[in-house]
């Protein structure tokens, strides 16, 4: 094999190397840009004031969480939007003792309209927060039927369905933790 050949190989191997890791470069670049760009709001979500019951404190605070009543609707901000949360109901059940920690459940019924001028996702990521203090971090389970879809809305539009989460015998709060204000729902010790 002449020589002449295995430098042109060796080059073309070089150059695809160098254009594998540029692309490589370029897409790491454009992805934390994208995710930056995405997030940049939400810091500033505490240094100005919504206009609804949960505005901010002094010093550009986090505003007090708001507590989800019954078909009182609340206003809130989530990462893509404005919407307009509404508790239509709540249920709270002792369950099975699969879960020796998680002994009960909360199954609420939630309207979600979004009431800003964009399309945005309604979101319902939770911890709970007993009396005491204590944060407990943990995924909701699934409603048997009927579930909040989480298909992005457009403006003016709503949806509502079932959300769930297994929950321990301590008093507390279900907290709504993806919007500003925090939402939450008050759970009774068992």
């Amino acid at each position: 094999m002449p020589l002449r050949w295995v430098v042109a190989a060796l080059g073309a191997l070089i150059v695809l190397a160098l254009t594998f890791y540029a692309g490589m470069a370029y897409e790491d670049h454009r992805i934390k840009t994208g995710i930056e760009e995405a997030f940049s709001g939400l810091g500033d979500l505490g240094d100005s004031s919504t206009g609804s019951d949960g505005g901010t404190t002094e010093g550009g605070d986090a505003p007090d969480p708001v507590e989800l009543t019954e078909n009182t609707p609340v206003e809130v901000q989530t990462y893509d939007g404005t919407m307009t949360y509404t508790l239509l109901s709540s249920e709270l059940k002792n369950k099975a003792a699969a879960d020796e920690t998680l002994t009960r459940n909360l199954s609420y019924r939630l309207k979600v309209e979004n009431t800003g001028d964009t399309p945005a996702s309604p979101t319902t990521n939770s911890h709970f927060e007993t009396d005491d203090g204590q944060v407990l971090d943990f995924a909701g389970v699934f409603c048997l039927d009927d579930s909040l879809p989480s298909d992005t809305i457009d403006p003016g539009q709503f949806v509502q369905g079932c959300d769930s989460s297994d929950l321990p015998d301590d008093g507390g709060r279900l907290i709504l933790d993806s919007v500003t204000p925090e939402l939450y729902i008050t759970v009774p010790a068992a």
